[in-house]
Parts: C-alpha cells; structure tokens; sequence
C-alpha cells in the first residue's frame, strides 16, 4: 500500500474517532491507534479490519487497524467497525472474565453495544 493512501485511510479513521471519543465519554481511559498494513496471519487477512486490546485495570487501550482491509469499507462501514471496538472498552471488566474458548460472547455483546450506539447516534427513536 502507498504512502499516500495509507496516510488517506488513516485520516479517515481518526476523523470518525473525533467524533466518537467525546460522545462516549470515556474518562480516564486512554486509547491508542496503531495503523498496520495487513493483519499478520495469512488465513484471516482480509477478514480482520480491526482488534482492541484493553487492559482494564490500567484504563489502557490499543486498537489495531489493518489498512489492506479498511481500504474497502465506506466511512459507514469504517465507523461501525470503530464502535464495535470502542463497544469492547466499555464492556473491557466484564469480557476481561470470559474464557477464551467463548471469546464469541465478546463479539456478540460488542455488537449489541455498537448497534444500539450507533442506532441512537444515527437518529433512531426507540419505541415505548
């Protein structure tokens, strides 16, 4: 990947983070972006667009971004995958508990957070 587009994709991930990080309100916590080519095994390197590391009790959090593939996401597609992994922080003590043969609960419960998120962020009024 070029420079140039890697430099391009990268804006448009912290654009969206921008926007985000102030409406999730995550005092305390710092999170880091860390920008990768390709996501490093071979099996899986079109399938994984991002992954967060957060280590809870230090309030610490990394999320790592494969740019080979964001490149094909729209920015609607960039900006779920971002709350999905901002998702992950928020839920960080609970998955923090669960085993790694049932990592697919994280996933789940990540996604439930990110679609209600993203729902109320996108204008959606519940129904009482």
């Amino acid at each position: 990947m070029k420079k140039a587009q890697a430099a391009a994709l990268e804006r448009r991930v912290r654009r969206l983070v921008a926007k985000w990080e102030p409406m999730l309100d995550l005092p305390g916590v710092v999170v880091e972006h860390r920008f990768h080519d390709k996501f490093f095994d071979s099996a899986n390197v079109d399938a994984t667009v991002a992954e967060c590391v957060y280590r809870h009790l230090y309030r610490e959090a990394v999320i790592h971004w494969y740019l080979s593939s964001i490149a094909r996401f729209s920015n609607e597609d960039i900006e779920a995958t971002l709350v999905h992994e901002y998702a992950h922080i928020l839920n960080g003590a609970v998955e923090g508990g669960v085993k790694e043969k049932d990592s697919d609960l994280r996933e789940i419960s990540a996604e439930n957070v990110a679609r209600a998120l993203l729902s109320v962020a996108r204008g959606a009024t519940p129904s009482l």
